[in-house]
């Protein structure tokens, strides 16, 4: 049984709390919502006045906040969580935050001899309610190791990113995928709706084809990512076929503006990848990258 200060019992800090309640540790929790520290201390949580409060006596300290503006506060503030006597409590923030955000506490940590992990999570409020959210982390192997039965009251996948910000550079990345495919999405099924196609029909033949399965299970661990680009079928075809969605969308009065957006870069590519494979658009992309900042190194000569 660990003993845990708890900050921020929202939407998803409150079943994250109760979880570790009801795996017998001892819970502070602290938020500036009354209504939610009602909630946690029917589950048998201690409520304190202060964040500082929070980190007396306790083995672990755990963040969950709208953003790095108030996790700064919180942790490095006046009265932040650093300014604790306690110096022996792992302390985990599990918002999502920047990177850069994560560095800077991260190193405020190290000033006063505390241990940090990056830990957000991914999946949503059901998950969080059933103990089953998937929780990426960032710090040193041995401090994770500790915090791992912690954790795992909280999340049934949990993953190991490597040093401090790592894990929230992963949940930023997934995040991105996860909410530009909803636009993506949201624009196709609207097409097909618009096209007087069923949607049954629709959502049928599109999970039989990469525009269901995904790249992410599909085409990139298969052959992008094995360095094979041999055309199956042509970036000049792909450029095609999507101009002719997009024509078909405008004849429905419906702009398609992520695949306009999508769109320019195929146009663009063709110079580079007309006649190789669809998906060495990654292939181009890295090299994009790379051309931009030799060409900002040059500038700055």
């Amino acid at each position: 049984m660990a003993k845990i200060g708890f900050i921020g019992v929202g939407v998803m800090g409150l079943p994250m709390a109760t979880n570790l309640l009801k795996n017998n540790h001892q819970l502070k929790a602290f938020d500036t919502n009354t209504n939610q520290t009602a909630l946690i201390k029917k589950e048998g949580a201690t409520i304190v006045n202060t964040s500082l409060e929070a980190t007396k006596d306790v083995d672990f300290v755990i963040t969950m906040l709208p953003n790095g503006s108030i996790v700064k506060d919180v942790s490095c503030g006046e009265g932040g969580i650093l300014h604790s006597e306690n110096k022996k409590f792992i302390y985990i923030d599990m918002s999502t935050i920047l990177p850069g955000d994560i560095k800077f506490i991260n190193n405020e940590c190290k000033k006063n001899h505390i241990n940090m992990l990056d830990a957000p999570v991914a999946r949503l409020l059901p998950e969080a309610i059933a103990g089953t959210l998937l929780i990426m982390v960032g710090g040193k192997k041995e401090i994770y190791e500790k915090a791992l039965p912690i954790l795992k009251c909280m999340g049934d996948t949990v993953y190991h990113c490597g040093a401090n910000g790592t894990g929230s550079t992963m949940k930023l990345i997934n995040n991105y995928m996860s909410i530009v495919s909803n636009i993506i999405t949201a624009e196709t099924l609207t097409l097909s709706q618009m096209s007087n196609i069923s949607m049954d029909l629709a959502l049928e033949i599109m999970r039989g084809t990469a525009a269901g399965k995904g790249h992410m299970n599909q085409t990139y661990p298969n052959k992008v990512l094995k360095g094979d680009t041999k055309a199956g079928f042509t970036n000049a075809l792909a450029t095609k076929d999507l101009g002719l969605a997009i024509q078909h969308a405008k004849d429905l009065n419906f702009n398609l503006q992520l695949g306009a957006a999508a769109k320019a870069i195929y146009d663009e590519s063709l110079v580079e990848i007309s006649s190789k494979d669809w998906t060495a658009m990654y292939e181009y992309i890295l090299k994009m990258i790379h051309l931009t900042f030799r060409n900002l190194f040059l500038k700055l000569r």
